[in-house]
Protein backbone atom coordinates (compact mmCIF):
# COMPACT_ATOMS: atom_id res chain seq x y z
CA UNK A 1 0.00 0.00 0.00
CA UNK A 2 1.34 3.29 -1.15
CA UNK A 3 1.19 6.44 0.80
CA UNK A 4 -1.27 7.98 -1.68
CA UNK A 5 -3.77 4.77 -1.63
CA UNK A 6 -4.98 6.36 1.75
CA UNK A 7 -6.48 9.03 -0.04
CA UNK A 8 -8.02 7.50 -2.60
CA UNK A 9 -10.04 5.07 -0.06
CA UNK A 10 -11.18 8.41 1.42
CA UNK A 11 -12.25 9.48 -2.01
CA UNK A 12 -9.78 12.18 -2.26
CA UNK A 13 -7.99 12.14 -5.71
CA UNK A 14 -4.23 13.30 -4.82
CA UNK A 15 -3.69 13.99 -8.73
CA UNK A 16 -6.17 16.88 -9.36
CA UNK A 17 -6.77 17.18 -13.21
CA UNK A 18 -6.73 21.09 -12.46
CA UNK A 19 -4.62 23.17 -10.15
CA UNK A 20 -6.00 25.13 -7.48
CA UNK A 21 -7.13 28.50 -8.96
CA UNK A 22 -4.48 31.37 -7.59
CA UNK A 23 -5.27 35.24 -7.70
CA UNK A 24 -2.80 37.92 -7.79
CA UNK A 25 -2.89 40.28 -5.47
CA UNK A 26 -0.52 43.38 -5.24
CA UNK A 27 2.12 40.90 -6.30
CA UNK A 28 1.15 37.97 -4.04
CA UNK A 29 -0.80 34.77 -5.36
CA UNK A 30 -2.94 33.51 -2.74
CA UNK A 31 -5.97 30.87 -2.93
CA UNK A 32 -9.91 32.45 -4.51
CA UNK A 33 -11.56 32.14 -1.30
CA UNK A 34 -14.23 33.92 -0.10
CA UNK A 35 -16.61 34.14 3.09
CA UNK A 36 -19.23 32.08 1.86
CA UNK A 37 -16.60 29.07 0.84
CA UNK A 38 -15.37 29.20 4.47
CA UNK A 39 -18.17 28.76 5.67
CA UNK A 40 -19.86 26.33 3.68
CA UNK A 41 -16.58 24.37 2.46
CA UNK A 42 -14.67 24.76 5.19
CA UNK A 43 -16.75 25.09 8.49
CA UNK A 44 -19.98 22.94 7.34
CA UNK A 45 -18.15 20.26 5.38
CA UNK A 46 -15.33 19.79 7.19
CA UNK A 47 -16.20 18.07 10.98
CA UNK A 48 -12.65 19.02 12.31
CA UNK A 49 -12.65 22.72 11.63
CA UNK A 50 -16.16 22.66 13.04
CA UNK A 51 -15.09 21.08 16.17
CA UNK A 52 -12.56 22.99 16.53
CA UNK A 53 -14.38 26.44 15.77
CA UNK A 54 -17.79 25.43 17.31
CA UNK A 55 -15.69 25.00 20.68
CA UNK A 56 -13.60 27.78 20.58
CA UNK A 57 -17.27 29.99 19.65
CA UNK A 58 -18.39 28.53 22.65
CA UNK A 59 -15.81 29.23 24.86
CA UNK A 60 -15.43 32.86 23.70
CA UNK A 61 -19.53 33.24 24.26
CA UNK A 62 -19.27 31.54 27.56
CA UNK A 63 -17.39 35.09 29.21
CA UNK A 64 -20.48 36.83 30.54
CA UNK A 65 -20.64 40.75 29.26
CA UNK A 66 -21.76 43.36 31.61
CA UNK A 67 -22.21 47.37 31.74
CA UNK A 68 -19.64 49.20 34.00
CA UNK A 69 -19.90 52.62 35.22
CA UNK A 70 -16.36 54.36 35.36
CA UNK A 71 -15.41 55.88 38.89
CA UNK A 72 -15.86 59.58 39.38
CA UNK A 73 -12.86 61.33 38.77
CA UNK A 74 -9.59 61.82 36.09
CA UNK A 75 -7.53 59.34 37.48
CA UNK A 76 -10.35 57.06 37.34
CA UNK A 77 -10.13 57.42 33.03
CA UNK A 78 -6.72 58.11 32.72
CA UNK A 79 -6.38 54.45 34.53
CA UNK A 80 -8.92 53.31 31.97
CA UNK A 81 -6.98 54.82 29.27
CA UNK A 82 -3.59 52.48 30.82
CA UNK A 83 -6.20 49.25 31.29
CA UNK A 84 -6.82 49.79 27.43
CA UNK A 85 -3.41 49.39 26.57
CA UNK A 86 -2.15 47.17 28.83
CA UNK A 87 -4.77 44.28 27.79
CA UNK A 88 -3.25 44.62 24.24
CA UNK A 89 0.47 43.77 25.33
CA UNK A 90 -0.80 40.62 27.50
CA UNK A 91 2.31 38.58 26.62
CA UNK A 92 4.57 41.16 28.20
CA UNK A 93 6.04 40.24 31.74
CA UNK A 94 3.95 41.93 34.09
CA UNK A 95 1.25 43.49 32.07
CA UNK A 96 -1.80 41.26 32.70
CA UNK A 97 -1.25 42.24 36.35
CA UNK A 98 -0.96 45.94 35.77
CA UNK A 99 -4.24 45.56 33.67
CA UNK A 100 -5.84 43.81 36.45
CA UNK A 101 -5.42 47.15 38.33
CA UNK A 102 -5.74 49.55 36.31
CA UNK A 103 -8.83 48.25 35.38
CA UNK A 104 -10.20 47.78 39.37
CA UNK A 105 -8.56 51.96 39.77
CA UNK A 106 -10.91 52.77 36.90
CA UNK A 107 -14.22 50.27 37.62
CA UNK A 108 -14.03 49.14 41.10
CA UNK A 109 -17.35 47.13 40.98
CA UNK A 110 -19.39 49.08 39.48
CA UNK A 111 -21.45 46.37 37.46
CA UNK A 112 -24.83 47.95 36.13
CA UNK A 113 -28.19 46.37 35.68
CA UNK A 114 -31.40 47.44 34.46
CA UNK A 115 -30.39 49.85 32.32
CA UNK A 116 -31.45 49.78 28.34
CA UNK A 117 -27.46 49.07 27.57
CA UNK A 118 -27.14 46.11 30.49
CA UNK A 119 -31.02 44.64 29.10
CA UNK A 120 -29.80 44.47 25.53
CA UNK A 121 -26.78 42.82 26.36
CA UNK A 122 -28.74 40.38 28.52
CA UNK A 123 -31.16 39.65 25.65
CA UNK A 124 -29.84 40.44 22.26
CA UNK A 125 -32.92 39.91 20.71
CA UNK A 126 -35.99 37.72 20.88
CA UNK A 127 -34.66 34.26 19.45
CA UNK A 128 -30.69 34.49 21.58
CA UNK A 129 -30.11 34.57 24.85
CA UNK A 130 -26.31 36.39 25.51
CA UNK A 131 -24.24 33.34 25.26
CA UNK A 132 -26.19 31.99 22.10
CA UNK A 133 -25.77 35.92 20.39
CA UNK A 134 -21.96 35.92 21.18
CA UNK A 135 -21.57 31.95 20.05
CA UNK A 136 -22.97 33.03 16.81
CA UNK A 137 -20.68 36.30 16.51
CA UNK A 138 -17.47 34.54 17.50
CA UNK A 139 -17.91 31.93 15.43
CA UNK A 140 -18.12 33.94 12.16
CA UNK A 141 -14.89 35.74 13.54
CA UNK A 142 -13.24 32.63 13.97
CA UNK A 143 -14.21 31.45 10.46
CA UNK A 144 -14.06 34.79 8.63
CA UNK A 145 -12.07 37.58 10.46
CA UNK A 146 -14.58 39.24 11.09
CA UNK A 147 -18.40 39.35 13.38
CA UNK A 148 -20.63 42.20 12.06
CA UNK A 149 -23.61 42.84 14.52
CA UNK A 150 -26.51 45.00 13.15
CA UNK A 151 -28.20 47.16 15.28
CA UNK A 152 -32.16 47.74 15.10
CA UNK A 153 -33.59 50.60 16.23
CA UNK A 154 -36.64 50.66 13.99
CA UNK A 155 -35.38 53.40 11.67
CA UNK A 156 -36.57 56.01 14.35
CA UNK A 157 -32.86 56.65 14.90
CA UNK A 158 -33.34 56.15 18.59
CA UNK A 159 -31.82 53.36 20.99
CA UNK A 160 -31.36 49.80 19.26
CA UNK A 161 -34.52 47.77 20.78
CA UNK A 162 -32.22 44.67 19.50
CA UNK A 163 -29.11 43.06 18.20
CA UNK A 164 -28.57 41.01 14.78
CA UNK A 165 -25.44 38.76 13.54
CA UNK A 166 -25.28 39.22 10.06
CA UNK A 167 -23.96 36.76 8.27
CA UNK A 168 -20.25 37.16 6.78
CA UNK A 169 -20.89 35.08 3.89
CA UNK A 170 -23.99 37.46 2.31
CA UNK A 171 -22.45 40.87 3.48
CA UNK A 172 -21.06 42.67 0.15
CA UNK A 173 -18.88 45.45 1.66
CA UNK A 174 -18.82 48.78 -0.17
CA UNK A 175 -15.46 50.88 -0.12
CA UNK A 176 -14.81 54.60 0.74
CA UNK A 177 -13.74 56.01 -2.67
CA UNK A 178 -11.73 58.66 -1.04
CA UNK A 179 -10.09 56.54 2.14
CA UNK A 180 -8.58 53.26 0.87
CA UNK A 181 -9.15 51.73 4.93
CA UNK A 182 -12.36 52.81 5.05
CA UNK A 183 -15.73 51.26 4.69
CA UNK A 184 -18.80 53.53 3.34
CA UNK A 185 -21.72 50.74 3.55
CA UNK A 186 -22.20 47.41 3.47
CA UNK A 187 -24.67 45.24 1.78
CA UNK A 188 -27.34 42.05 2.73
CA UNK A 189 -27.33 39.47 -0.12
CA UNK A 190 -30.54 38.35 0.47
CA UNK A 191 -33.56 38.99 -2.25
CA UNK A 192 -32.36 42.13 -4.43
CA UNK A 193 -30.31 42.72 -1.39
CA UNK A 194 -30.27 45.33 1.37
CA UNK A 195 -28.37 48.41 1.78
CA UNK A 196 -27.51 48.72 5.00
CA UNK A 197 -25.50 52.16 6.21
CA UNK A 198 -22.08 52.00 8.02
CA UNK A 199 -22.89 52.90 11.83
CA UNK A 200 -19.36 53.81 14.33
Amino acid sequence: MGLFDIFKKKGINPYPSSPVQMVGLNSALVQNYTSASYVTEGYLGNADVYAIVSFLARKSASIPWYVYKLNPGEKARTELMRYKQLSKGIANRGAYEQAIISRKNAYGENIIMGTPLARLLERPNNYQSQDQFFENLFGYRYLSGEGNVYGNDGKLGGQFSELNILPTQFLEIYPDPVDLYNIMAYKLQVGEGINLPKRT
